[in-house]
């Protein structure tokens, strides 16, 4: 459909918008109007549209995610089997890397992915350089040997990983992974766990065309790259329209949790996730709501007071040998020595409430170590209810959900909403 001369109106249609083209309303490529709630949304597809001659749902851009999204995911909530999701991690390029020192050039890219496979002790799993997820296989081997173990621990943490996220979210890994062949860093795009630029990079990088170590010319490059930076952008703004909490959340929000912008990104996407599937009310089992929940108080708790803490703490650690003689002095802590010390250690939900309620004791006193964190939380950034009874016996109760919630427990409605709430409290302290 040619668009050189058509005019593009944004209108109401019931409690959405959508774009009438001239004298018809835009739809997909399957009949269906281009409709969302978000207004913004629809601002930057019509942006898109007047740079374009003709409307083609096989270009990148807002009209090709929101179409997708509507003709498959709006009124559905997909669930990936493991064995689909195992298919995409097969053909992952940066799964891939190259067998020579251009090797190491790639995992400079692959930094926000290679720090999430070592916080989670999971193996990189340098698969052979193929487009078929069946050669793969065969060269894999049987499903006893080690290294199969550890290809498919990493296949479950990332497809639950995936199986965790908004429907939108979903819908765009699944764009970004058929067009630029990562699901792994698909992901951590759409959950903001990697920057526009990062993706950018780490994609180059899989595809083998990096300038300087690749036979690749800038010339060559930069426009290429310029794009890819670009869907990266288009990406995570389509993310940032469609997540947005419905009109009862936002509710519950306002009253409930008046530091809600304070919170790190991706606790309130988590946060927002779950009280939208509770506040729908259409399922029979609400675990998923339970984890994200959890996950929720995890990240605050880490991004704003833990991690501040390491950072101050490791300028201490100036050798190996003094690392390994700190987290030998400090056995009873070793997760939170190991984690302080810089280690590609990933300190868990239970580990910090473990630490949190030692910081309770007198005796904390006499840990150096317990003593200048139970400071930093007292008097540096005045939070000393993060360390009282209270706060933490609410706190383990929602992490004892939400690690029963993630080993396939089921959750009522009821009890969902009463994890919300305890979530909601803690979250307003926090």
């Amino acid at each position: 459909m040619n668009i050189t001369a058509s005019e593009f109106h944004i209108v109401s249609l019931d409690d959405k918008y959508a774009i009438q083209v001239d004298n018809d309303l835009l739809t997909t490529p399957y009949g269906n109007v281009i409709a969302h709630e978000s207004y913004r949304l629809m601002q930057h597809m019509v942006l898109e549209l007047e740079g374009r001659e003709e409307i083609d749902v096989s270009k990148f851009g807002y009209f090709n995610l929101l179409s997708t999204y509507i003709e498959f995911y709006e009124n559905d909530t997909p669930v990936m089997s493991k064995e689909e999701f195992r298919r995409f991690i097969l053909s992952d390029g940066v799964l891939k890397a190259c067998a020579g020192p251009e090797k190491i050039h790639q995992f400079k890219k692959w930094g926000a992915m290679l720090r999430i496979l070592e916080e989670r002790s999971l193996e990189y799993p340098d698969l052979i350089q193929t487009p078929y997820p069946e050669d793969v296989e065969e060269w894999i081997g049987g499903p006893d040997s080690e290294y199969a173990k550890s290809v498919d621990e990493l296949v479950t943490h990332f497809c639950n990983e995936f199986n965790l996220l908004s429907k939108q979210q979903k819908s765009v890994i699944i764009s970004c992974a058929t067009t630029h062949g990562s699901i792994i860093y698909a992901i951590l795009l759409a959950s903001k766990r990697c920057s526009e630029l990062e993706y950018a990079t780490a994609i180059a990088a899989g595809e083998c065309l990096l300038p300087r170590v690749f036979d690749v010319e800038i010339d060559e490059y930069r426009p290429w790259m310029n794009e890819l930076v670009l869907h990266a952008n288009t990406v995570s703004n389509f993310v940032n329209f469609t997540l947005t909490p419905d009109l009862h959340t936002i509710d519950i929000l306002r009253e409930r949790l008046p530091n809600y912008t304070f919170l790190p990104e991706a606790a309130r996407f988590a946060l927002i996730e779950a009280l939208n599937r509770i506040n729908e009310a259409n399922s029979d089992d609400y675990s998923s709501s339970v984890v994200l929940l959890g996950k929720a108080l995890e990240v605050s708790l880490k991004e704003h007071y833990f991690d501040p803490f390491q950072i101050r703490f490791k300028s201490k650690f100036l050798e190996q040998t003094e690392t390994r003689i700190f987290i030998e002095e400090n056995g009873k802590f070793e997760k939170f020595a190991r984690f302080l010390a810089n280690e590609p250690h990933q300190i868990e939900f239970g580990s910090m409430l473990y630490v949190l309620e030692k910081l309770q004791r007198p005796s904390t006193r006499s840990n150096k170590v317990l003593s200048q964190f139970c400071d930093y939380l007292t008097d540096d950034v005045q939070k000393p209810y993060l360390i009282s009874k209270e706060f933490v016996s609410n706190a383990r109760q929602l992490a004892e959900a939400r690690n029963k919630a993630a080993h396939s427990s089921r959750y009522t409605l009821t009890e969902a909403r009463k994890m919300s709430e305890i979530a909601l409290e803690l979250l307003s302290l926090v």
